[in-house]
């Protein structure tokens, strides 16, 4: 079977061919605009990591340092489900603040990367002392999250109000 205008016939075996191949194409330049995309997004988060550790002033970085450690500690616990929750979230949370970073640049809006901090500290202080067996060193760091994220939603939610009332402007930037 053919088709065609009259002058031209194809075999329908070609023309869906053709259609295969032109897909085919599409396909590979979504594929490397997602490629572009992914590595833009990791490019991003190797720059926000490099602005807080070069651009933050001595104290800020210090609270960064602690804030990092207080979180990564969740390793040394993660037989724990409290400790497997506060780094899954400590992750998503760097994600959230590197798609803000990407979007939008170092804004006073990174602190909603943060927003699942808040059922995170509310879980864990039910969790402190339920289940947990009195003064053991899980019981301690878990202490030491709550305090540590709840001074850090705190400071997040005075620059996120900056944000809205108008302080939009990227505050560090890498030079060019």
């Amino acid at each position: 079977m053919t088709v065609g205008n009259g002058k031209l016939k194809l075999p329908i075996f070609l023309l869906n061919k053709r259609r295969i191949c032109t897909a085919k194409l599409y396909n590979e330049t979504e594929q490397k605009k997602g490629d572009r995309q992914v590595y833009g997004f990791f490019k991003a988060m190797i720059e926000f990591m490099s602005i807080m550790l070069t651009k933050f002033r001595s104290v800020p970085r210090l609270w960064l340092i602690a804030l990092a450690a207080v979180n990564m500690t969740s390793l040394y616990f993660i037989d724990s489900t409290e400790a497997r929750v506060v780094f899954g979230v400590f992750v998503i949370s760097m994600i959230i603040m590197t798609g803000i970073y990407y979007r939008w640049g170092f804004v006073r809006m990174l602190g909603l990367g943060h927003i699942l901090w808040i059922p995170m500290v509310l879980w864990l202080l039910t969790r402190l002392y339920q289940t947990l067996p009195l003064n053991s060193t899980l019981e301690y760091w878990l202490l030491m999250v709550i305090v540590i994220n709840t001074i850090s939603l705190l400071i997040d939610a005075v620059d996120v109000i900056r944000y809205i009332k108008g302080e939009r402007s990227p505050y560090y930037k890498l030079p060019e």
